[in-house]
């Protein structure tokens, strides 16, 4: 246990100080935002609602049907991915009950006791670190999650390796970013990234089956006749 407390210390140090610039104190912020329940479930409806605009489906019908109508044709992938955001969201509160003392938070007790006078935990002026209940980083939990169920139901087709890869470059970012602001230990990470596997396979178990349903009935809603079935949109 000792050794992975020296580990997880020592890697904190390497990439809150290591790696501190200007351009990074800029960077990583907007990064970390990323990682935010509302955030993401944002990207994900634009996305697909993107995708939808670049491949003609919008034009030529009311926007709030057909925008509706295209978000159903992506069904397969797109509810997973908002159910993972909320379960695996609401699944790393039960250890944040656990205290566990964020990097800047521990720092500033210990030294307070005459501990670790040497160390200096770097912090981004205007974003104040966050203090306890820091296992795990829920940021990087509720992205693996998405990640992992875009692995799992994105079609595959022209353009699935390059969503994939960026869904996970995305996730690694986050991860960084949390460590490089001071909020979470790298074990922290670590552990919402299981989180997040956990959440997204659990997530596709419960799902499976159920997101295309009631599409056909969308469908006829806003009257057209139903869609193709979605495995072959992205």
């Amino acid at each position: 246990m000792h050794a992975f407390i020296e580990w997880d210390r020592a890697l904190f140090h390497a990439i809150n100080g290591g790696l501190s610039c200007k351009p990074l104190d800029v960077v990583m912020p907007l990064i970390t935002d990323l990682g935010l329940g509302h955030v993401q479930v944002a990207y994900l409806l634009g996305g697909a609602l993107a995708l939808a605009w670049r491949r003609g489906e919008l034009r030529g019908r009311p926007l709030p049907a057909a925008a509706w109508q295209a978000l159903c044709a992506r069904r397969r992938w797109l509810v997973p991915a908002v159910v993972a955001i909320i379960l695996t969201g609401a699944a790393v509160q039960v250890p944040k009950r656990f205290h566990r003392q964020r990097p800047s938070w521990f720092y500033v007790n210990q030294q307070r006791a005459g501990r670790f006078l040497d160390v200096r935990v770097r912090t981004i002026d205007g974003r104040r670190p966050l203090r306890v209940n820091g296992f795990p980083s829920g940021h990087t939990a509720t992205t693996t999650a998405i990640a992992f169920v875009l692995t799992r139901r994105l079609p595959r087709r022209r353009g699935y390796r390059a969503a994939v890869s960026a869904a996970w470059l995305m996730t690694a970012a986050i991860g960084l970013s949390r460590i490089y602001m001071a909020d979470h230990w790298p074990l922290d990470v670590i552990g919402g990234m299981a989180f997040g596997l956990i959440g997204g396979a659990v997530t596709l178990a419960l799902t499976r089956g159920r997101s295309g349903r009631g599409a056909a009935a969308v469908a006829a809603s806003a009257g057209s006749s139903p869609l193709p079935e979605s495995r072959g949109r992205a």
